[in-house]
């Protein structure tokens, strides 16, 4: 008789997962960040891998987002300035930003144009700054008191000089004072309802689309522009070569702070999930990571945790969570959120599955198919799974709880892997498949012999019964393998 060696069946026995979604939007607010399911309770026999299906809803503002307002001071932005000042509109920005991204910080600036005729009117300015970048909302409150509107002269203005300004400095200003460390989201939102000036002969502009695109993309800084009427492309062209986007302003900027939050809302991160599970017990993701997805995006990981092939028995405990940008996705404490794992490894098993056929060519039947495992926790609790089918009779049993399992020594030798038992005895409560529909009520009685090789395992002792039928039987393995695990030898 030839044998075959197919890969061995094995089931995954889920323990109570807990499947928690993140909390839905509602019409308060966005969706809450979170990790669902936020905690996994398997049990993975050696060898055996699950596939598990996970969402990540991100927060609407990236974590770690620093923010500078370069604010156009025109003389048409006393209503939007007016709007921002007044209330308590800058307050409720700030609160809003930092509840969704804890640590949040800062700074306001703002724009006119050379104080030059034709170009801007006496006292103007092209840069200044007027708050530093700041976790302390005083500071951002007092940056926004601090500008004011007037001047501009003709239409144009100095954007493109006060954005390069806002990340290096210039004029004798320092720049708004972005950090530098990777976990960092730097955000410039540029308000304006006026093209830009260019450089051009006898004109004091210096720097133009593509120097300023440089600038920004060497500081890695984001653009969010809000355009008013009266605003050209460049915002758009900005906003896109950086992975921002722009809000359109209303004609009397009555809806700025929302404008804010929504270009915030727009930023586009990198989310990847990570682990510390460690040998023996090993995860990888599916997709590795989402690359330019906006904020507030709710993605979808499949997650392959498995268990070493001869991972000794116990109780692991590892955690996942979700990077954005490269930083811890947090809660509103500002506290990292994980999901939990807990992965039991039983000790004293079984583990296989296989065929057995009768005859040749035409002549072969398929007898029977089955698979699972048997074995128990280190509390005692007896885990497992088991399938039979009896092709010939068309009878079918899945194991519903298992009742009992014991090993034996008939002096044969299960290597590999070296055991203390070559034969095991399983009993089982089932339901069965008579030919007639499922029914329950079913018992199971099969023995095991791990004879080393697969040509020398044996399925015999096998007693399935339910109400109205039996079925008997013994067979060597056609194909397949089982393995007896009777104590931990590696």
């Amino acid at each position: 008789m030839s044998f075959r060696k197919p890969a061995v069946l094995l089931f995954a026995l889920l323990l109570g997962a807990t499947l928690v979604l993140p909390a839905a939007a509602n019409a308060n607010g966005p969706a809450t960040p979170g990790i669902s399911p936020e905690a996994v309770d398997l049990v993975l026999f050696p060898g055996q891998s699950f596939d598990l299906d996970k969402t990540v809803t991100t927060p609407e503002i990236p974590p770690g987002v620093e923010v500078c307002l370069l604010q156009d001071e025109t003389g048409s932005f006393i209503d939007d300035i007016g709007n921002l000042q007044g209330g308590t509109t800058a307050s409720d920005i700030y609160d809003a930003v930092v509840a969704a991204a804890p640590g949040a910080k800062f700074a306001v600036a703002g724009f006119r144009d050379y104080p030059t005729s034709p170009y801007g009117s006496p006292g103007d300015w092209v840069y200044r700054l007027l708050g530093g970048m700041s976790d302390v909302e005083a500071d951002w409150l007092a940056g926004i008191a601090g500008l004011s509107a007037s001047g501009g002269n003709d239409t144009p203005e100095a954007q493109y000089d006060a954005i390069v300004a806002a990340l290096i400095g210039g004029f004798g200003q320092d720049p708004c004072g972005f950090s530098t460390a990777d976990d960092v989201t730097r955000v410039l939102v540029v308000t304006t309802d006026a093209p830009f000036h260019l450089p051009g002969d006898g004109k004091p502009h210096v720097n133009t689309e593509a120097s300023t695109i440089t600038a920004l993309t060497t500081t890695d800084v984001i653009v969010v522009g809000l355009k008013a009427p009266g605003a050209g492309g460049e915002l758009d062209s900005l906003a896109s070569a950086t992975g921002g986007s722009v809000q359109e302003l209303s004609s009397d900027g009555s809806n700025i702070a929302a404008a804010i939050l929504a270009g915030l809302s727009d930023v586009d991160i990198d989310v990847e999930m990570t682990s510390d599970c460690a040998a023996p017990v090993n995860t990888s993701f599916d997709p590795a990571a989402y690359v330019d997805v906006p904020s507030g995006s709710i993605l979808s990981f499949n997650e392959s945790i498995s268990v070493d092939e001869f991972a000794p028995p116990g109780t692991y405990e590892c955690k996942d969570w979700a990077l954005i940008d490269g930083s811890p996705m947090t809660d509103a404490s500002g506290a990292t959120i994980y999901e939990y794992k807990t992965i039991e490894v039983p000790a004293n098993f079984v583990t296989g599955g296989g065929n057995i056929v009768e005859g040749k060519g035409k002549n072969r039947i398929n007898l029977l198919t089955f698979g699972g495992n048997a074995g128990f926790l280190l509390d005692g609790t007896l885990v497992g799974h088991w399938t039979f089918n009896f092709h010939e009779f068309g009878v079918r049993f899945i194991t519903t709880e298992l009742t009992g399992l014991q090993f034996y020594d008939s002096g044969g030798d299960p290597a590999p892997p070296g055991a203390d038992a070559d034969t095991a005895m399983l009993t089982a409560i089932a339901k069965g498949d008579l030919g007639d529909g499922w029914i329950d009520g079913c018992t199971v009685e099969v023995s095991f012999r791990d004879g080393g090789e697969p040509e020398d395992d044996l399925l015999f002792g096998i007693g399935m019964t339910c109400p109205g039928g039996i079925v008997v039987g013994l067979g060597e393995l056609s194909g397949g393998n089982i393995q007896i695990h009777n104590g931990y030898k590696g």
